[in-house]
């Protein structure tokens, strides 16, 4: 695969977490019972992929799981985080499906 490049890069830095998450998700579902404290636009999310269930509070790009208390922003960082990836498998997977 060629390198990555800025254009792509600022793509993936721009999509919302809950975008990836509606079309690579085998399950997720947004906890209505939630209410944030600090950002109203905060939600928490009860998400299943590859295998393993998460619970994560979800701010535009970026993320954050309770259990594991890890977090972070942009696709390649929530596509390394949830398939267990390294930077260039997580960028090999967002061009493979076209994000």
């Amino acid at each position: 695969m060629p390198k990555v490049g800025e254009t792509e890069l600022c793509r993936w830095r721009e999509l919302p977490a809950v975008t990836f998450l509606s079309q690579f998700a085998e399950h997720a579902k947004r906890d209505l019972t939630f209410v944030p404290i600090k950002n109203k636009a905060t939600q928490r999310w009860n998400v299943h992929v590859a295998g393993r269930d998460y619970e994560l509070l979800t701010d535009g790009v970026k993320f954050y799981d309770m259990r594991t208390k890890y977090g972070g922003g942009g696709a390649v960082d929530l596509v390394m985080y949830l398939f267990r990836l390294d930077f260039r498998a997580a960028t090999d997977f967002l061009r493979r499906h076209n994000v």
